[in-house]
């Protein structure tokens, strides 16, 4: 989870090509990552779920902000 969220919010930080498809590939994990974390058969205290809540929310932002627009969506801005 450390892994993922210290990536996932330092990506905003990141340049060059990749940068847009590792947004994209991290992106749907954000929900995921969410989902079992808030499972109660999680083996963590509230207060650690809610920090780690805080680093998915902040890692979901940064992605969405770095993604790149599709194709379609670019033409008509």
């Amino acid at each position: 989870m450390s892994d993922f969220t210290d990536n996932g919010v330092g990506l905003i930080h990141t340049s060059g090509p990749k940068t847009g498809r590792l947004a994209a590939k991290y992106a749907p994990l954000v929900p995921v990552l969410r989902e079992l974390i808030a499972r109660p058969d999680t083996p963590l205290a509230d207060d650690v779920k809610a920090h780690i809540f805080d680093q998915l929310d902040r890692a979901g932002q940064r992605f969405a902000a770095i993604r790149p627009m599709p194709e379609s969506d670019a033409a008509t801005s």
